[in-house]
């Protein structure tokens, strides 16, 4: 049993992979869908239930086809099923919709599936055989996806679904299991004797002794073997502030970093491992924080069980019962590189399980997954893009911080790498920028120019966000210059807020004499706000700009 680390409770999951490939529909050679149901895992399972339904996107939607699918007669008998159906290819409807229910699991293969009911195992769709319990991703509504149905050609559409079962592991208090991974999750507020919930005395405050302590555990095992337990995690977020309008994080606790107490006892204000972006003063709610990471040296039917936890405790003052606690974790076989879940992310548009604490620190006693609305396990969605992680771990190294795909990490802040500035292909107007001299054209660039006069006012300017000490690479277009012998275009970088024309360039400003493309600037920003600057240089004469970008430097 697992009570001495504070956990309780696992996951499985099953994938479903829908594609398309040239196979016919049935009865004739129009434009077709092929659905594939590929379960990544079911171990245990004899048999699996699907409803699928296509609709076609007229106004008034109309179902091109529904159909009743078992594993046992479309498919591998343990979870996977296939179908080849029509679509419907009107230009006015041709927006089909793909929809999937998942009707059951069963210990052995159904007699009798049943017929299509929108997921239900009732009336005519009740279902013959001996069913076993699963969190269903589908009781709230289908999973669904739109795809263009074609005349000339076949689409693709996948789901890939990850299905999760009680499981029974003698090492787990309670257990669940997912793709033939366990874990089991819980967050303890105090010591659960029965009668009494006694606080927890485990973590040493300032004075030397132990004090109010309150434990999130979370441990998994993929399996025996080759398999590969990796679980990933997000900071520990407190609100403690105004939880109940909203939650917006005052404090964040990182579980990274090397294992064991993360700060100076009663010092956290000092603390790397704590952020305050709330402004609220951790030592005014926690006096210490520690993680706990490792593997156990446990076994499974002789094997090593690949069993790893990563527990995390706080140290917490009276104050912290105003606080709610919020974080996320999962965990992935990294020895399969098939299951959609890797280096910290959940693949776009995969059902995959998830473990969410919500703790209201005021209440809150020993809180086990699923037997408590503070630790619940779901699932990402159909259409939600990719999940990612703050950390992952798996033993023998330390965590890694994680970061969506594309993304940079540039101190411990995930950074999306897109173009800083607004506006740089002046399509519609020069919304965006400001300055003098110059004018938008319906060309769709903006002419900057210079007159007699004007003692070098002209300019167009930006500014943009940047981070202090980062190097950005700046890139334009000129298009065209006109004016006398010795007009120059340039763009160039400053911090000054008055006229930029007289501030000091953060690095000498990119000129070209010539219409040219992909001109280059490259800079280092010193403060959290830049100044992106167009000129001419020349009494009189004038230059064409597009294709403003700014992107910073991997």
């Amino acid at each position: 049993m697992l009570r001495s680390i504070y956990v309780a409770s696992t996951l499985l999951a099953a994938a479903l992979l829908w594609s398309c490939d040239g196979a016919p529909a049935p009865g004739g050679d129009g434009p077709a869908v092929k659905i594939d149901v590929a379960a990544l895992n079911l171990v245990g399972v004899g048999d699996a239930v699907w409803d699928i339904e296509v609709v076609n996107g007229a106004t008034t939607p109309d179902v091109v086809w529904q159909r009743r699918l078992t594993s046992s007669g479309y498919g591998d008998g343990a979870g996977s099923a296939s179908y080849v159906g029509p679509c419907d290819a009107d230009p006015a409807a041709a927006d089909n919709v793909v929809r999937v229910w998942v009707v059951g699991l069963y210990t052995g293969t159904v007699t009798d599936a049943g017929a299509f009911n929108t997921g239900l195992d009732t009336g005519v769709g009740a279902v013959t055989g001996t069913p076993m319990p699963f969190r269903n991703p589908t009781d709230a509504g289908p999973l669904t996806r739109t795809v263009t149905c074609r005349e000339d050609a076949d689409v693709a559409v996948q789901f890939d679904v990850a299905l999760m079962r009680p499981a029974q592991q003698g090492f787990f208090d309670i257990a669940v299991n997912f793709n033939n991974i366990f874990c089991s999750a819980k967050f303890d507020c105090c010591e659960d004797t029965g009668a009494t919930c006694d606080d927890i005395g485990l973590l040493f405050d300032e004075t030397g002794g132990r004090a109010r302590t309150v434990v999130l555990g979370f441990a998994c095992t993929a399996g025996t073997g080759a398999s590969a337990t990796e679980l990933y995690l997000d900071k520990l977020a407190l609100d403690c502030t105004s939880p109940a309008s909203g939650f917006s994080a005052d404090l964040l606790i990182s579980p990274g970093g090397d294992a064991g107490n993360l700060c100076t006892p009663g010092s956290l204000s000092a603390c790397a491992a704590i952020a305050d972006p709330g402004g609220v003063g951790a030592d005014n709610y926690l006096f210490q924080a520690a993680v706990f990471r490792g593997e156990e040296s446990l076994t499974s039917g002789g094997a090593q069980a690949n069993k790893v936890y990563w527990n995390i405790a706080l140290g917490v003052r009276a104050a912290i019962s105003g606080c709610e606690l919020r974080t996320r974790g999962t965990a992935d076989d990294g020895a399969d590189p098939a299951d959609h879940v890797d280096g910290g992310t959940i693949e776009a548009g995969s059902v995959y399980p998830v473990i969410a604490w919500d703790v209201d620190l005021a209440t809150c006693q020993a809180e086990q997954l699923d037997n408590s609305v503070m630790v619940a396990s779901g699932y990402t969605g159909v259409a939600d893009g990719a999940t990612t992680f703050d950390y992952a771990w798996a033993p023998g190294a330390l965590p890694v911080r994680t970061c969506p795909p594309g993304w940079l990490l540039i101190d411990d802040t995930c950074v999306d790498n897109v173009n800083l500035v607004t506006n740089g292909t002046f399509d519609a107007d020069l919304a965006g920028w400001d300055g003098t001299l110059g004018s938008w054209n319906a060309a769709g660039t903006v002419s900057v120019s210079t007159s007699p006069g004007t003692g070098g006012l002209d300019y167009f300017r930006q500014t943009v966000t940047t981070i202090p000490g980062q190097t950005y690479e700046l890139t334009f277009d000129v298009t065209a210059l006109s004016g006398p012998a010795g007009i120059a275009s340039y763009v160039f970088a400053t911090n000054s807020t008055e006229n930029p024309r007289n501030g000091v360039k953060l690095a000498p400003a990119a000129v070209t004499t010539t219409p040219t493309s992909g001109v280059t600037y490259t800079f280092v920003a010193q403060t959290t706000a830049t100044n992106v600057v167009l000129a001419t240089e020349v009494q009189v004469g004038n230059t064409t700009v597009d294709n403003v970008t700014l992107f910073i430097v991997p």
